[in-house]
């Protein structure tokens, strides 16, 4: 994939000269460390959820919601630093 749609469009060949390119990455994601994460960021946002509704003193329904909040934006953190760990790349760098 180039970096530049406008020269180069998706799906079409181009040629491009040798002294143009100095490097080339690649970027591949594999492991499982993003269901990892999506698993303890949910469980632990679970956990500290149930601690703010045992913390609440009144009883004016946002409780529940929060919890929820707190268990699905920890999950989502999780996924995103276990996609980050997951993550390799490669470059390859051209010396004349």
């Amino acid at each position: 994939m180039a970096t530049d749609r406008q020269r180069y469009p998706a799906g079409s060949e181009a040629l491009v000269p040798r002294d143009a390119v100095r490097e080339i990455r690649f970027e591949t994601v594999q492991g499982s460390l993003r269901q990892v994460g999506i698993l303890a960021g949910g469980i632990g946002g679970f956990f500290l959820g149930g601690a703010v509704i045992a913390s609440e003193d009144s009883d004016d329904g946002h409780a529940v919601p929060m919890a929820i909040v707190v268990s699905a934006a920890l999950g989502w953190l999780g996924y995103r630093l276990g996609k980050e760990a997951d993550r390799e790349t490669t470059i390859i760098t051209i010396v004349d």
